[in-house]
C-alpha cells in the first residue's frame, strides 16, 4: 500500500510541477487530491505499524503525539504529564 501512496504523491507532484501553468483550478485541485490521497496510503500502514510497536500501555502516548500538526509540543506535553501524574 505504501508504494502504491509514493506513486500518487510523486506523480501528483510531478504532474502538478509540469502543468501548473497549463491547468484550470480544478486540475489543479484534482492533482493536490491525488497527492493527498498517496500520502494517506503512505501514512496509514505506517502509523499502524507504529502503534503496534508499542507496549499496551504506551499506545495512548504514542496516539497523542500524532494527532495534529503540533505533535512534537502534544507529545512533550503527554510524557510530561504522564510522568507527573503517574
Amino acid at each position: 500500500m505504501a508504494m502504491i501512496g509514493m506513486l500518487l504523491i510523486t506523480g501528483g507532484f510531478g504532474l502538478l510541477a509540469v502543468f501548473a501553468h497549463h491547468l484550470p483550478l480544478i486540475g489543479a485541485i484534482m492533482l493536490a487530491m491525488a497527492t493527498e490521497a498517496g500520502n494517506a496510503f503512505v501514512m496509514m500502514p505506517s502509523v499502524t505499524a507504529g502503534a503496534n510497536a508499542l507496549p499496551n500501555e504506551l499506545v495512548a502516548d504514542g496516539n497523542c503525539g500524532y494527532n495534529d500538526g503540533s505533535s512534537v509540543i502534544r507529545f512533550c506535553r503527554c510524557h510530561v504529564r504522564h510522568s507527573v501524574v503517574g
